[in-house]
């Protein structure tokens, strides 16, 4: 049993720190929108994952299989992200363009919590790979003999637990670089995680319109 904890914490800390839109957004809101936004936003993701804990875990197996064997989810989940990363981009650069640097407030304005929930739930339910990765963890700690449901519950919890820590600590570590942006610096930063969310979009679209293809692109690479 203590293995499997010390195993759960190192997948939670390297699930805190996979590149994806959640981890790009999550330090960018804790720049921009203050701590308790960028937790906010946090608990929303984690909601994300407890989502498809759930389905993967609870869900009926014939629902599982749709999901696993549909690649059209990875089209609208990149889809979205596109779309979502656009919008974003040129509505930060027509901000910009409006409020120039020696213009802008560098006083940091919380935001409704509320908003930064769903948009961390929404974030993360949208990327279906996040799916994949809850269902092979589950699946692959489930079917080691000895590991009962409640040691697979005990496992899961550990992997959340750790994960939030982490991504506590990373909120807290840009909280102090905050005071070390500029407006310049910080609407580089905004426009960097736009783009980034536009080139993950395009990859989520990729992997559903060619899913072998990318697949065999994967192994070679990793």
């Amino acid at each position: 049993m203590i293995e499997n904890i010390f195993v759960a914490i190192s997948l939670g800390i390297i699930l805190a720190f996979t590149i994806g839109p959640v981890f790009f957004i999550l330090i960018e809101t804790s720049i921009t929108k203050g701590m308790r936004s960028a937790l906010a936003f946090d608990f929303g993701a984690i909601s994300g994952d407890i989502f498809f804990i759930t389905l993967a875990y609870w869900g009926t197996s014939k629902l599982a299989n749709y999901i696993e064997d549909n690649p059209n989810l990875f089209i609208y989940g990149g889809i979205i992200i596109i779309i979502y990363g656009v919008f974003s981009y040129f509505k930060e650069r027509k901000d910009y363009r409006l409020n120039p640097p020696q213009a802008r407030i560098t006083v940091i304005k919380e935001g409704n919590y509320f908003t930064f929930f769903y948009k961390g739930f929404f974030l993360n339910i949208i990327n279906i790979g996040v799916f994949f990765y809850w269902l092979a963890t589950i699946a692959t700690f489930s079917s080691r003999p000895g590991n009962t449901s409640m040691r697979t519950l005990i496992f899961l919890a550990t992997i959340l637990l750790t994960y939030l820590l982490t991504d506590v600590v990373k909120i807290l570590i840009a909280k102090r670089l905050r005071h070390r942006l500029t407006p310049i610096n910080i609407h580089k930063v905004k426009q960097g995680i736009n783009i980034f969310l536009i080139i993950f979009g395009i990859f989520l679209l990729l992997n559903g319109i060619f899913p072998n293809y990318i697949q065999s692109l994967k192994e070679v690479l990793f």
